[in-house]
């Protein structure tokens, strides 16, 4: 088991981590749309849901993953 962490994405608020991989699998949290850089939110639901999935895709970024190959991803938006 493998611990993934990255600056490119908000860190992780609680006891877990940013993602774990096991084997050839990666589990990773959930993101929200705060900027990594700044850790304000996005304003607007389009500019959130373009800031959460630019944050999950920083960890395809570190361990080369291509998107083709996720299994699953999913958005949940609440108001």
């Amino acid at each position: 088991m493998k611990v993934i962490k990255t600056t490119n994405a908000p860190g992780a608020v609680g006891p877990y981590s940013q993602a774990i991989e096991i084997d050839n699998l990666v589990f990773a949290s959930g993101q929200i749309a705060l900027d990594p850089a700044t850790g304000e939110m996005a304003e607007g639901i389009e500019a959130q849901a373009h800031q959460a999935l630019k944050n999950g895709s920083m960890y395809r970024q570190n361990l080369y993953i291509r998107i083709s190959l996720w299994q699953q991803r999913t958005m949940f938006r609440t108001m």
